[in-house]
């Protein structure tokens, strides 16, 4: 997906992913390419996303190094594919509505 698609496809959603053992988290698409990453335990770590060739990428700040991934629109929804092919880390979407992101950290609710 170009930045274009996937920004219209995302923008003001909250997309729930899991992968191949079950659910993954959840991630709010927000206004300026900002994001919400919610994993399954409720911890939520905030950050932009850009788009780097075909991939689309996710800066968590400086903590963390940015996350790449291949993402391809399905008659399901969303596919993503970690760009780091030795890691088996395939997301598949199975729920986007306009519900903010749950946080377990006080403070972080949208």
């Amino acid at each position: 997906m170009s930045a274009e698609e996937f920004d219209a496809y995302t923008k003001d959603k909250t997309v729930t992913y899991a992968n191949r053992d079950g659910h993954a988290g959840e991630e709010a698409y927000l206004d300026g390419r900002r994001v919400r990453w919610a994993d399954e335990n409720g911890f939520c770590s905030d950050g932009t996303w850009y788009q780097m060739g075909e991939m689309i990428c996710f800066d968590y700040g400086e903590d963390s190094l940015p996350q790449c991934w291949w993402f391809y629109l399905e008659e399901y929804g969303l596919r993503a594919e970690f760009v780091d092919l030795s890691d088996d880390s395939t997301l598949f979407e199975t729920g986007r509505d306009s519900e903010p992101v749950q946080c377990e950290a006080p403070g972080l609710d949208l």
